[in-house]
Formats: structure tokens, sequence, C-alpha cells
């Protein structure tokens, strides 16, 4: 009988992801909100991705890290949208990214809305909408032909819109 040992089972992690250090997880259940149709529910800390009660469809929870060039309908998630130094997303509709988007690439995209930050680095360009609490813009980042909108409620306006 076989069985499974480290040499004839390695476990490896997915290439472009990067290992997490110990203790670096939130602890205990946390609250998010459907993109969908705000639904409130509670996940666990280290979930990825569910499915809402509210309106069946699937949610990703977890940050959302773009390394090179990536071409989508919409980018959505409950997490943040990290775009490295070379990344590149072009979304042909919507970015909708609860915890915020940090960007040292390029972004384009028809609209995007975050209830936490938004971080432009040095090299970073955008071109689309953006709907923001706070926006960070450092020195030498490129914006181009954009709405900016700082409401209370950022994502109040995507409520209505999914309605």
């Amino acid at each position: 009988m076989h069985s499974l040992t480290a040499r004839s089972f390695p476990l490896r992690r997915p290439r472009g992801v990067l290992p997490m250090a110990r203790g670096a997880g939130p602890a205990g259940p946390r609250q998010v909100f459907c993109y969908h149709c705000d639904h409130p529910l509670t996940v666990g800390a280290m979930a990825m991705s569910t499915n809402c009660p509210g309106c069946n469809k699937p949610i990703i929870l977890e940050d959302i890290v773009v390394k090179s060039y990536k071409a989508v309908f919409n980018v959505e998630t409950c997490g943040k949208l990290i775009v490295k130094k070379g990344g590149r997303v072009v979304a042909q509709k919507r970015i909708v990214a609860h915890a915020g988007i940090e960007s040292d690439g390029v972004i384009q995209c028809k609209t995007a809305i975050t209830g936490s930050h938004v971080r432009l680095g040095k090299k970073s360009e955008w071109r689309g909408d953006l709907r923001t609490p706070t926006l960070i813009v450092e020195p030498g980042a490129k914006i181009q032909t954009s709405h900016f909108s700082v409401p209370d409620d950022p994502l109040e306006h995507l409520k209505k819109n999914d309605q």
C-alpha cells in the first residue's frame, strides 16, 4: 500500500502567490457586503470567496494582485485591488474594490468604486472615473481625462445602480 508523504506529494504554492507571514492574517470572522446586492454577510477570516445568500452570486473576498497585463470585463472584490509596477488592468466596465485600490502600474476602466482609499504611486497611470472617500496621489502619477468624486458613502452609488 502506498502512503502519501512529503516526497511523493509535494505541496507547492501556485505560481505568483507569495507566502503569508505567520500571524499576518486577520483574527476571527469579518463582516463584508455583497457588491451585487449589498447583502451583509459574516465570513471566516481567511475565506477567499463565497456565495451571497441574498442574490446567490459568487463573491470574491481576497485581494486581487496584478503583476502583468490583465484585460477583463469587470474587476470586483471585497478586498483590495493591488496593481504592481509593470502591471496593467483594463476593465471594460467597472472596478469595485471595497477595501481600496493601490497602484504602481496602469489602471484603465469606465468607472471605479471603492469604500476605502485609492493610492496612485509615482509611476502609475489612471484612466476612468473614480468614486472614493480618500485619494492619495504621489508626485509623478498620471491621471487622464477622469471625473473624480469624493462622497461620504461612495458605495451608495453602487447600491442604487445594481437594483
